[in-house]
């Protein structure tokens, strides 16, 4: 067959399975941060906009119906919304608060060293995942700056190790899970047992779990785990997004099971002077 005369149907612009499985012991260069270098990073961010973040953690640590809520999951009506923006933020802020946490509390556990008491700590503490799961336009790896082969699809599809794919950002702290090479399968991904059997393996591993989602009206991808999300933050840009739009993902997701359905109103500026805008006693 002459070249000139190839079209991409003839044939498989993909590594073979069997390639791919080769290439599996070839992990990616991850350059990792400090503590220091997050807490740098978060102050450069505009300084409401981290006040916020704060106040949204601090919220989800009183998630109701589900006792030690761990997994959390971002999701919009429509693309563009901010998920990523603030599902990327959230996670730096859980890893510095709990790097903070750490090291005020170093000197009281070396006091119950020195009186002969073992402090138990558990494998997971103090550590946050970011997951990229959305397969078709995913964005967290160039946020964090790292590769993003090896990831979600290469855990569910090639069998790649829960330890391989999690590249850490910030040593013991922050980690993320890229959506990894491209998938013909899309949301039958999600549908597989191996990925139903990530979650209790990352409830193990780690403190706090943040999944991004992409929009719901246009790949509905959450709806298939949703069982196994303790609380879901529905995305919305101030300004911008259609009422019935979020009025009805807000019902697709009840409707699916989802707890917790909290929502943001994202980029919002107060219309009120703020001479006006007072609390009056």
């Amino acid at each position: 067959m002459d070249s000139k005369t190839l079209k991409k149907s003839d044939f498989d612009w993909r590594l073979t399975k069997e390639l791919r499985r080769q290439a599996l012991d070839l992990e990616p260069a991850v350059k990792s941060i400090s503590v220091h270098d997050l807490g740098a990073i978060l102050r450069s961010l505009p300084a409401q906009f981290v006040h916020d973040v704060q106040q949204l953690k601090k919220k989800l640590a009183y998630v109701p119906a589900r006792e030690n809520a761990q997994i959390f999951a971002f999701c919009s009506s429509v693309a563009a919304e901010g998920s990523s923006t603030l599902a990327h933020a959230l996670t730096l802020a859980y890893a510095l608060s709990s790097a903070e946490f750490e090291e005020s509390n170093s000197a009281y556990s070396e006091r119950y060293k020195n009186g002969g008491k073992k402090e138990q700590v558990l494998p997971n503490r103090g550590k946050t995942l970011l997951v990229d799961a959305n397969l078709r336009s995913p964005d967290l790896h160039e946020f964090m700056n790292v590769p993003r082969d090896f990831g979600l699809v290469d855990y569910v599809e090639d069998s790649l190790t829960l330890g391989k794919a999690i590249k850490w950002v910030v040593p013991d702290r922050l980690a993320l899970l890229t959506a990894g090479r491209e998938s013909e399968f899309g949301v039958e991904l999600f549908n597989q047992a191996r990925f139903k059997e990530i979650f209790p393996e990352l409830r193990k591993k780690f403190q706090t779990i943040v999944f991004d989602c992409p929009p719901v009206s246009v790949h509905p991808d959450i709806i298939t785990f949703l069982p196994y999300i303790d609380s879901v933050i529905l995305t919305v840009k101030s300004g911008s997004t259609n009422v019935s739009d979020i009025l009805k993902t807000k019902l697709t997701l009840q409707q699916n099971g989802a707890l917790n359905i909290g929502v943001v109103l994202n980029r919002f500026r107060q219309s009120i002077p703020s001479k006006l805008n007072r609390i009056f006693e």
